[in-house]
């Protein structure tokens, strides 16, 4: 678990720290800068399995070379679901506005009438709203659907992907 903490720690996530004072669009510039050039994500000559023994260190490697273009993959997948899914896309969006309003927007007690709803019942009716959306609302498609995708996409990429004289120079470092 520890190596996994260091791993995550040595990541570039500027533009998703939400503790920063950075405006979002700054922090689209930072993230689009970040994103390496296609031709080299695709480039189909840098193919190949690793020998058993560098599996994790190529899969590390892809992992912190092209978080970038993974998350851009991610998020165009994210898109064309919801473009194709309204529904379910809908769904989570009142979830999450609810979820908002509920901790974020309101995170003391809230009075209604004579009713006081107070953190306890607000984790009781996320639950709800969330087991709700999951189960009627499809949402649980959406979370299996863009598993799969990273599982696929991102974990035969991070596999194959094969840049031997960064990797050794990395290494060498």
């Amino acid at each position: 678990m520890e190596a996994l903490k260091q791993f995550a720690d040595g990541l570039y996530w500027q533009p998703f720290d939400p503790s920063t004072d950075t405006p979002l669009k700054d922090r689209y510039e930072l993230a689009q800068q970040s994103v390496r050039p296609w031709s080299e994500f695709f480039d189909i000559s840098e193919f190949n399995l690793p020998p058993f023994g560098q599996i994790t260190a190529r899969m590390k490697h892809n992992i912190e070379t092209f978080l970038y273009n993974y998350f851009v993959l991610v998020a165009l997948q994210i898109v064309l679901f919801s473009i194709t899914h309204t529904g379910i896309a809908l769904c989570l969006v009142l979830l999450l506005v609810f979820l908002y309003l509920l901790f974020i927007k309101f995170p003391e007690d809230i009075e209604v009438g004579q009713f006081n709803i107070d953190s306890t019942m607000k984790k009781i009716m996320a639950g709800i709203a969330v087991c709700l959306a999951l189960f009627l609302g499809h949402i649980l498609t959406f979370v299996i659907s863009v598993c799969v995708f990273v599982l696929i996409v991102v974990g035969i990429h991070t596999l194959i992907r094969d840049d031997s004289s960064e990797l050794t120079l990395d290494e060498g470092m």
